[in-house]
């Protein structure tokens, strides 16, 4: 697996260039000179819990509730899927991510003091329905608190060579990486 992730908080962005293969986690991130790697069995589960969430049944069961809601075009020879709305009914993906990811089991009452507002989804797939791109931005909004706060989540992920990968070829400098002392991941 190749990932690379861009994390944008406070006008400042982080990003993570990571590999796994053989069981071993390769990362270097911003302000970071060289690369890393790790063996270890928890470092490279959280980076599974990746994978779930892309192909978690749950979320295609959400989207299939309010596949009425979504508007269909053609864009570059692809399907278009786009969607926009508010509401509690969020709470269910949220559920669905968080299980996904985690592994343990959350239900919606952990969102209960949550308002989901401004959410957008656009779906990209080719004509035989093999993923292009998946865009969720979203706004949460604390309720029912003395100190209301607000965040906006923008979630992009580009899709590339799907069923296709024959083999990942680490980069040289990827290979030379060093590893990080197992007594500091815990």
């Amino acid at each position: 697996m190749k990932a690379t992730t861009d994390v944008k908080a406070q006008g400042q962005t982080q990003t993570l260039d990571l590999y796994i293969k053989d069981g071993t986690a390769y990362a270097k991130s911003t302000g970071q000179d060289e690369w890393v790697k790790s063996s270890n069995n928890n470092i490279t589960a959280q980076f599974e819990g990746l994978k779930k969430i892309a192909n978690s049944e749950q979320i295609l069961e959400f989207y299939k509730k309010i596949a009425k809601d979504f508007k269909k075009t053609e864009e570059n020879g692809n399907y278009v899927l786009t969607y926009t709305g508010s509401g509690d009914q969020f709470k269910e993906l949220m559920v669905a991510i968080a299980n996904a990811s985690s592994g343990n089991e959350v239900n919606t009452e952990a969102f209960n003091n949550v308002d989901f507002k401004n959410v957008s989804i656009k779906l990209v797939t080719t004509k035989d329905f093999i993923p292009v791109n998946n865009e969720v931005t979203m706004e949460l909004a604390t309720k029912n608190t003395s100190t209301p706060t607000t965040m906006k989540v923008k979630q992009n992920i580009k899709y590339s060579n799907v069923n296709n990968v024959k083999e990942i070829n680490l980069p040289d400098e990827v290979k030379n990486a060093k590893e990080v002392n197992t007594a500091t991941q815990q």
